[in-house]
């Protein structure tokens, strides 16, 4: 749903994110990739509009207002 909608952006994160080497990599190519000069704020509100136009609602929670991860069983 982002940009032109053929996921390019995403795939080419993947890949980068595949292949880092470290923390640093992988918070470059996220900025690179999915950020592309937005806020987070910015790339949520975006990604709820497409998931919206699609019948999906969803809501993010501020960061570290998660709760823990459920552990695979």
């Amino acid at each position: 749903m982002d940009d032109k909608g053929d996921a390019a952006h995403i795939i080419a994160w993947l890949r980068e994110v595949e292949n880092a080497k470290s923390d640093e990599e992988v918070a470059a190519a996220t900025k690179k990739h999915l950020l592309r000069e937005r806020s987070y704020a910015q790339l949520s509100e975006e990604v709820k509009k497409g998931l919206r136009k699609e019948g999906i609602d969803v809501s993010f929670f501020p960061a570290g207002k998660n709760g823990p991860a459920s552990s695979p069983k």
